[in-house]
């Protein structure tokens, strides 16, 4: 029994010097680790470009200091930020972008046949809960006063220009992000990009009824096909109008 005791009592001074000599010392070395990370000196806006001068580089400590946090001030200088930025934020990729995708931008770049039209979103879940970003595809649903809802073939498969929040805030390449106060300020209309007037025309009658954005597809290489598939189903809707007015016409000459 003795013997037993006296084993158990070396193992844990054993332990003990373990501890205290080499696991702690290690620990205290990982607390104590720095790290040269960038963070901003300066307020940067969605889309402007960033310059050395807003940059500075500063010690923190290593434990528990996401990885992907920049380091360098020339991985950063040059870029442009995704969504409005602040001084003393650490900078991660996700926060930068190396094209100008603002909704200016994109206004200035639409195609001759292309329209942009804004509709008010009047509920949180309307407007597909703040998820929308440029170029999503979505699919508008109207619904009335006796909310009875209404699909139309003009809107099946249109695209998102960009969301914008009370404060004027457009959301471009993901969605809105909590601020400094840690408040998020979620979308009150979408801007969508039209092919046809006769999507603007259907938008417009639907003004006062509760519009809803339905998520299709956020897929690039699927955007260009669904888009085209929109058309097809617009000349559908000419040709459909063309013959009921070439009936009419007939029926008149009669």
């Amino acid at each position: 029994m003795l013997k037993n005791r006296t084993f158990l009592g070396i193992l844990c001074i054993g332990m003990a010097l373990l501890l205290v000599f080499a696991v702690s010392p290690l620990f205290n070395r990982v607390l104590d680790g720095k790290k040269d990370v960038v963070v901003l000196k300066s307020p940067v806006l969605q889309g402007q470009q960033i310059t050395a001068d807003m940059l500075s580089v500063i010690q923190m400590g290593s434990y528990n200091l996401p990885e992907n946090a920049i380091t360098e001030t020339e991985t950063v200088a040059g870029l442009f930020a995704a969504s409005d930025l602040y001084a003393g934020n650490l900078i991660f990729p996700n926060m930068l972008t190396d094209s100008v995708n603002t909704s200016d931008s994109m206004l200035r770049n639409l195609n001759d046949n292309e329209r942009a039209m804004s509709i008010t979103i009047k509920s949180f879940a309307n407007g597909f809960s703040g998820k929308l970003i440029t170029g999503d595809i979505i699919k508008i649903v109207s619904v009335d006063e006796e909310k009875e809802a209404h699909i139309f073939t003009e809107l099946e498969f249109v695209e998102v220009l960009t969301t914008t929040s009370q404060n004027g805030i457009d959301n471009i390449d993901r969605p809105p992000s909590p601020n400094e106060e840690g408040e998020t300020s979620m979308p009150v209309t979408i801007t969508v990009i039209l092919q046809d007037d006769l999507q603007a025309m259907r938008l417009a009658e639907c003004e006062n009824t509760s519009l809803h954005a339905i998520f299709v597809s956020r897929d690039e290489s699927k955007r260009e096909q669904l888009l085209q598939w929109q058309m097809k189903l617009i000349d559908q809707i000419y040709e459909e109008i063309a013959e009921m007015e070439e009936l009419d016409g007939g029926g008149d000459s009669e």
